[in-house]
């Protein structure tokens, strides 16, 4: 999106534009910041998370489970919003790192897209 807010000037060059304009000029783009104490637009959210078709939002969760001899086993899964399919899972006795996490959601887009 262009925004034009300099005007030629006869005297060689475009000569700044004015504060006036400017704030026009965003207003009319919806590019101002909300004003101290001004309260946004409430969104119309119906309480409700699942959705009608697959592949259309995905969410993840994580568990923490403790096993008898001590040990931790952590888990983390995505699921499917629509029919809440677990797509797939990553366990480990350590902690989760980004490398597992990246490895699973690679592994969930091969399995829901081939």
């Amino acid at each position: 999106m262009t925004i034009a807010v300099f005007m030629p000037c006869c005297a060689g060059g475009p000569k700044r534009p004015g504060a006036k304009r400017v704030y026009r000029v965003t207003k009319v783009h919806g590019l101002l910041l909300r004003r101290n104490g001004e309260r946004r637009e409430e969104r119309g959210y119906d309480g409700r998370v699942a959705v009608d078709l697959r592949n259309t939002r995905w969410c993840s969760n994580g568990l923490e489970v403790t096993c008898d001899n001590g040990e931790k086993v952590r888990v983390a899964f995505p699921l499917d919003c629509c029919d809440r399919e677990a797509m797939g899972h990553v366990a480990t006795t350590g902690g989760l790192t980004a490398e597992d996490v990246h490895d699973l959601m690679v592994a969930t887009v091969e399995h829901r897209y081939g």
